[in-house]
């Protein structure tokens, strides 16, 4: 199920398996398969929260949105735990 997508074509979906909680599954046509990102969708929204309240997205000079990616990844490891190889 579609979740996100951003303006350069990834795309956050819910993918289930045999287990009742999806897992958000990133898929980003130009660079890899897809792979799950985050274990669950409530997962996703922690960092996601977590990212908007540290300011790691932020408005950029344009007024689009933008991320610090290094803030992210810092974001990330500490609810997740390392990224996956291949996510951006």
């Amino acid at each position: 199920m579609p979740l996100l997508q951003n303006g350069s074509s990834d795309l956050y979906v819910a993918a289930w398996s045999d287990t009742s909680e999806p897992a958000v599954v990133t898929i980003m046509p130009e660079f890899a398969p897809p792979e799950v990102e985050f274990q669950s969708v409530e997962q996703m929204v922690t960092v996601f929260n977590e990212c908007f309240a540290r300011s790691a997205y932020y408005l950029n000079a344009e007024r689009q949105l933008d991320v610090d990616e290094e803030l992210y990844d810092e974001i990330y490891a500490a609810v997740v735990g390392p990224r996956p190889t291949g996510c951006w």
